[in-house]
Parts: structure tokens; C-alpha cells; sequence
């Protein structure tokens, strides 16, 4: 590619909504499939959250309800960027 087309490319700023769209689709369907759930057995208790001002939460979900799964699964990239630190930087001379 030559440079020229490089440095176009470089400011051409990137569409990120498909891939957010892409990301989302596992949970949007989880999350249409309990809501379809819930909307057809009304009086069922198929989940149940609180912290009972105890200052801990607890939640319990169906058997199958896999959302907590895919979150768990970014703990610790997550833990990694929110707890970090500050980021510093170097300092100009």
C-alpha cells in the first residue's frame, strides 16, 4: 500500500458500530430469551437480587441464564484496566 494511501486510511475515522452490534448479539438474545420467559410465566420468580443492607449483593438466576457466564468471562480484563492505577505519563523536558 503506498504511503499515501496509509495516511488516508489513518484518518479516516473507524466505524465501530458493527463490531458493538457483533458484541452484543450473544447478550440482546440471551436477554429477548428471559424476557420472553418472564412475559409468559408472570407470577414465576426467575430471579431474585438484593443486598439486603447487608453491603453484599446476591442474585439468583435460573438454571441456563448465561449472562453471568460471558461477564465472568472479562473479569479479569476488566480488573486489569479499572484497577489499574493512574496511568502516568512522561513528562516533557
Amino acid at each position: 500500500m503506498p504511503a499515501r494511501d496509509a495516511f488516508q486510511l489513518k484518518l479516516t475515522p473507524l466505524n465501530l458500530t458493527p463490531t458493538s452490534l457483533r458484541g452484543a448479539a450473544p447478550a440482546t438474545r440471551e436477554l429477548s430469551h428471559w424476557l420472553d420467559e418472564i412475559l409468559t410465566r408472570p407470577r414465576a420468580r426467575l430471579f431474585v437480587a438484593g443486598d439486603a443492607s447487608s453491603g453484599r449483593a446476591t442474585d439468583f438466576v435460573p438454571a441456563g441464564f448465561e449472562i453471568g457466564n460471558a461477564i465472568a468471562s472479562y473479569a479479569r480484563v476488566v480488573r486489569r484496566v479499572l484497577y489499574a492505577g493512574p496511568r502516568t505519563t512522561a513528562s516533557a523536558r
